[in-house]
């Protein structure tokens, strides 16, 4: 997923935070422009963001991290680990992921989902059968698991197919 992260996750020394603070009345402004947002968006996001507990510099620090359930998913501590560089999670990272799992092609996002789930690694196809069998849990859809599986190995990683 490093591919992946690099694209939404920005070193402290290249942050729009050097500029700019949530007291400040261009934050939105600041975080619209870098991420090429409109104003409203990152407004909504904003709001979404506090609602996640963030403090006053506009981050989620680790410490407030290992408190939230998210801890026992183990796909949850891996997006975690990608934000994770600085010890926080600030809210332009915030904003740069979900602008990029908006703008990113489904082929873009599961490939850089299937990353998430095994650490960066190709999730072999029995763990992922696994997956499957949770998602289709009606005994009627748990015939094909084998089928959806071979397919999405097929269009996805025929070399691991």
């Amino acid at each position: 997923m490093g591919q992946y992260a690099s694209n939404f996750t920005v070193p402290d020394k290249d942050a729009v935070t050097k500029h700019t603070n949530p007291k400040k009345a261009n934050w939105i402004t600041v975080h619209a422009v870098s991420s090429e947002l409109s104003i409203a968006e990152v407004e909504r996001l904003w709001y979404r963001f506090q609602q996640l507990g963030c403090n006053e510099n506009g981050e989620i620090p680790e410490a407030d991290l290992q408190s939230l359930p998210i801890q026992d998913d183990a796909f949850s501590r891996n997006i975690l680990k990608k934000f994770m560089v600085n010890k926080k999670v600030t809210f332009e990272n915030f904003v740069r992921g979900l602008k990029w799992c908006e703008l990113s092609s489904v082929e873009e996002k599961v490939r850089g989902l299937f990353r998430m789930l095994y650490n960066s690694q190709p999730i072999p196809k029995a763990i992922f059968t696994k997956i499957l069998e949770r998602v289709y849990s009606q005994p009627q859809d748990k015939q094909n698991i084998g089928k959806t599986c071979d397919t999405i190995y097929k269009m996805m990683d025929p070399k691991n197919s």
